[in-house]
């Protein structure tokens, strides 16, 4: 069995820290870190295939293991593979992405978001409650939507890509920030990188002939072309004393800077 997910849950006093692990399709692990399986994930089999990697959080010292499905139903376990009251839910859509989690002090007040295949944004907690639902953008038969939160975690963008290699990213009102066409219709790497008020860049990365795209928030590409990358993503910071932006990107088997105006 090859894995294909690993979420990790710090340790607590004299806890030992926890491993998740997605086993493919749709069985997790729980491990320790002395390497004993927790009783009830032997594994957790579930009907479907995960969207995303499960969210593994800590709310008012209960851990909450949170796995969405692509068929839409969602689940929140305790460690011992326990169902937590109002799951599981259906968004009454399909899934291909994590959510956005906003941390509370109780399950009732934390709450997260997705985006369902259908261009729905739907917002709900850990009690169970759907809290909001809304149409952020159209779909069209065999789009794609991706949540895609900053380098901080603190807000989001989202993706939407068509089979014909067109990708659109809004911001989380359901504006439109950019939309490029690409060549070919495999799914490409989006980041989002936000250091407030008119410093917000989303990057694109093409593997095909690795090339990474910086947009602004205007929706224009900075120095009017792209960058070389072989990796699938890059690390952006910003030089607010010199109003430059650094761009840290892998080119074959060197690591490069480069300064941005």
């Amino acid at each position: 069995m090859q894995a294909t997910s690993l979420a990790v849950a710090p340790g607590v006093g004299t806890q030992p820290a926890r491993l998740l692990v997605g086993g493919g399709g749709g069985n997790f692990f729980l491990f320790d870190t002395n390497g004993n399986a927790l009783p009830g994930w032997q594994p957790k089999r579930l009907d479907f295939a995960p969207a995303a990697p499960p969210h593994y959080l800590t709310v008012g010292g209960s851990e909450v293991i949170v796995v969405l499905l692509e068929n839409g139903y969602i689940f929140a376990f305790d460690r011992t593979g326990g169902t937590y009251p109002g799951f599981p839910i259906s968004v009454g859509g399909r899934l291909h992405t994590a959510a956005f989690v906003e941390p509370g002090p109780t399950l009732r007040r934390t709450r997260l978001t997705v985006v369902t295949q259908r261009g729905e944004r739907v917002q709900f907690n850990l009690s169970g409650n759907i809290l909001s639902r809304g149409r952020l953008s159209t779909w069209s038969q065999g789009a794609t939507f991706r949540i895609i939160p900053d380098q901080l975690q603190r807000g989001w963008v989202v993706a939407r890509q068509e089979a014909n290699g067109l990708l659109t990213v809004f911001d989380a009102a359901g504006r439109r920030l950019l939309e490029r066409r690409f060549l070919t219709s495999d799914e490409k790497p989006v980041q989002f990188f936000d250091y407030g008020p008119g410093r917000r860049i989303v990057a694109l990365t093409d593997l095909g002939p690795q090339q990474v795209y910086l947009y602004d928030a205007k929706g224009e590409l900075l120095t009017g072309q792209p960058f070389p990358s072989t990796a699938a993503t890059v690390e952006l910071t910003y030089d607010v004393a010199a109003s430059v932006w650094q761009l840290y990107h892998v080119q074959g088997r060197q690591l490069r800077r480069t300064a941005v105006k």
